[in-house]
């Protein structure tokens, strides 16, 4: 059976790798960290296959920029933007391979929260999935959806 093939067939996708002790000094002294392959490849060639099938069945929308303006922007953003949520149908895609990537994004979270009790347990973690699907000369450039005046991140 093919992962494609499998992961239609709602068959378990292996997901992650565990986070290594550096990740947690990276994130404390430059606020971000590296984890290179942390999906695995069968995740990551189900998760592509899954948004691009969202993609055809016309659930991505062009993506805009702010949570209350809603603009479009292609010098800032020129993509497509399937969001996971709220979950897209079941009858489209792969939701055995949304159901994979969810379950990884909160192991994420879970071994994220262990590993610096402190420092996450008081932030408030939002968490945000969506596909984004960028043509040929599609860009994302760096800005401020909500600002934290309107209660964005700060």
């Amino acid at each position: 059976m093919s992962l494609l093939a499998a992961a239609a067939a709602g068959t378990t996708l292996p997901t992650t790798t565990p986070l290594g002790p550096g990740i947690f000094a990276a994130l404390r002294s430059d606020g971000f960290a590296v984890v290179p392959s942390w999906l695995g490849r069968p995740l990551v060639d189900a998760v592509r296959a899954d948004a691009l099938a969202l993609d055809a069945a016309g659930l991505a929308k062009p993506a805009k920029l702010g949570a209350a303006a809603e603009v479009a922007d292609p010098t800032v953003r020129l993509c497509r933007v399937a969001m996971l949520y709220p979950p897209p149908p079941n009858s489209a895609g792969l939701p055995a391979t949304r159901d994979a990537l969810t379950a990884a994004a909160e192991s994420l979270r879970r071994e994220l929260q262990a590993g610096d009790p402190e420092r996450l347990a008081t932030t408030p973690f939002h968490t945000e999935l969506q596909y984004l699907l960028y043509p040929a000369g599609g860009l994302y450039r760096r800005h401020t959806d909500v600002g934290w005046r309107r209660g964005g991140w700060r």
